[in-house]
């Protein structure tokens, strides 16, 4: 028996090819594609794509496989992926919209779904805009990071208006899907991934396209740089139907918490981002890249790793200690952290409400997902007997810093201690804007770390984290008043710094001056009350 093909072999064989009109396959690159050199750049389950240098043209060919029930009863009611993007490039150009320049479609002729394949020109020297802007534009010096983050605002929303003034839509618009080149300083954009391309779209439609592209840059780009890509977009404009900024801004954080609420869940499940562990009583969760043979002697010995690391800290009920192991084959230091065995009921409630640790690892896989600051957690498992947990283990990454009273310790400038003061009320507001509080909100929980002296905060113990749709004033209250209250008679912390922590958690240049003298209020009452409190019970307040 012949052997099958691998490889781009097995990506082109059997494919009859369509071309742009005037374009024969004999005088194109596609009649030497079996004498082409390929490189593999992306495979999955759904594509594989290939590099090409063949007779002096740079290709690239995106072979489309139909996975899952879905996808092949989408390939009996429609053309073949790759023919439908092929389509939709050409006429796209005709529109004078940036994208890639098709070369043909190959499809295989037969009676049901199969692979296709996809062939265009490389646009040399180009990334997908995300890849640029969370790496490439990092290595850039503070004026060029500046002058390209403008001139991408600039072209962005230029790209935006001629999408919006041709009434198309893609279901799909995110950086992944926007290729980058630079001429010079001026930055050229170009759409990918344009099967599912809406021509004639509804202006619901339209807007939820701008929402799905916000939500990612609202996360990640300042209001400066969004503002200055929306200027851009409103002038380039050519029609009269324009979106109101207000609906975007609001659609977009409605539509990025029901994201943040579907992908809940899914930290305790097994899937293509987590995996499940089990082994002689013990019960628990770990990242998906995560080598479980590397993990082998910490889950099955943890106190010991625990005796030998660095402890910092121990109280009644965890011990966190520093360890080094080894992982992803590199020696790395992580947090260990010990939640102890519970009261029996402790354990009754946990058949209602998931156990400290296991909360501690989805508000950690949470809180990344929303991009607020705080250590990854690698893996969690704990001790069940009889249906019912016992002690447990959480493993994350390790984030150097120090507390909030330390870092006040290092401002050795009232400059420094409002940058301080700013980048806690900054950060507090964004984890209450994007739906989470924290009960236990103290100077012991947020790790400072100074850039160039720029504080950078990073939040930690996540146990008294809870998600909600809408955080309300009287949680919001309750956390300012918590950390207040760690700072109750800390002589480095005046009333106009307060005022100023409270100013910016407000965002009055935004906002205005909304009741600020009510909050003010509440917050000391409710830090009075901490303070009595602690002091019945004969603890130090932190």
């Amino acid at each position: 028996m012949m052997p099958k093909p691998s490889g781009l072999a097995a990506a082109i064989a059997g494919l009859q090819w369509t071309t742009p009109a005037g374009a024969a396959p004999a005088t194109s690159p596609i009649a030497d594609l079996h004498h082409a050199s390929a490189r593999l750049i992306k495979q999955n389950s759904f594509r594989t794509i290939f590099r090409l240098q063949v007779a002096g043209h740079d290709l690239h060919l995106k072979q489309c496989r139909p996975h899952g029930i879905r996808a092949w009863l989408r390939e009996w009611l429609r053309p073949p992926k790759a023919l439908l993007e092929y389509r939709n490039l050409l006429r796209l150009r005709a529109c004078g919209i940036p994208t890639l320049e098709p070369l043909g479609a190959g499809t295989i002729r037969n009676y049901g779904p199969g692979p296709s394949a996809l062939l265009t020109r490389t646009v040399p020297g180009a990334t997908t805009l995300s890849k640029f802007l969370e790496s490439d534009l990092q290595r850039c010096g503070q004026a060029e990071q500046a002058q390209r983050r403008h001139a991408l605002a600039a072209a962005l929303g230029e790209l935006l208006a001629r999408l919006w003034s041709a009434r198309i839509c893609h279901d799909d618009l995110h950086p992944g899907n926007i290729l980058l080149s630079w001429d010079d300083a001026k930055p050229q954009l170009y759409l990918l991934d344009v099967h599912d391309i809406r021509f004639d779209a509804s202006p619901t439609a339209l807007r939820n396209s701008l929402v799905l592209l916000n939500r990612w840059f609202a996360l990640r780009a300042s209001r400066t740089d969004r503002l200055r890509c929306w200027q851009s977009f409103i002038e380039s404009i050519h029609t009269d139907d324009r979106p109101d900024p207000r609906e975007i801004e609001e659609a977009t954080l409605k539509s990025n918490m029901r994201l943040w609420r579907s992908r809940f869940d899914r930290s305790c499940g097994h899937n293509r981002h987590f995996q499940r562990l089990a082994f002689a009583g013990w019960r628990g969760f770990a990242l998906r890249d995560v080598n479980i043979d590397e993990l082998g002697s910490l889950l099955s010995n943890p106190h010991d790793a625990l005796a030998r690391g660095r402890i910092l800290k121990h109280s009644r009920s965890s011990t966190v200690a520093l360890i080094a192991i080894r992982l992803g084959g590199l020696d790395r230091s992580v947090v260990l952290k010990h939640f102890r065995r519970c009261s029996l009921g402790q354990r009754m409630r946990a058949l209602f409400r998931p156990t400290a640790c296991v909360r501690s690892w989805q508000n950690g896989q949470a809180f990344c997902d929303t991009m607020l600051a705080t250590p990854r957690p690698i893996a969690v498992w704990q001790n069940v007997r009889f249906g019912l947990p016992g002690e447990g283990f959480l493993l994350q990454e390790y984030a150097p810093g120090v507390d909030l009273h330390a870092a006040l310790d290092q401002c050795n400038c009232p400059k420094l201690r409002y940058r301080l003061i700013d980048a806690a009320a900054r950060f507090i507001r964004l984890m209450h804007e994007r739906g989470w509080s924290h009960r236990d909100l103290k100077a012991a929980n947020f790790l400072v770390s100074w850039t160039a002296d720029c504080p950078n905060i990073t939040l930690i113990d996540l146990v008294g984290a809870h998600r909600n749709a809408n955080v309300s004033a009287k949680r919001r209250i309750r956390d300012l008043a918590r950390l207040n209250a760690s700072f109750l008679r800390d002589p480095r912390i005046s009333a106009s710094d307060r005022l100023r922590f409270l100013r910016t958690y407000h965002n009055w240049g935004l906002h205005g001056k909304t009741a600020w003298k009510t909050w003010w209020r509440q917050i000391a009452q409710l830090t009075q009350a901490k303070a009595e409190q602690n002091k019945r019970r004969r603890r130090v307040l932190r």
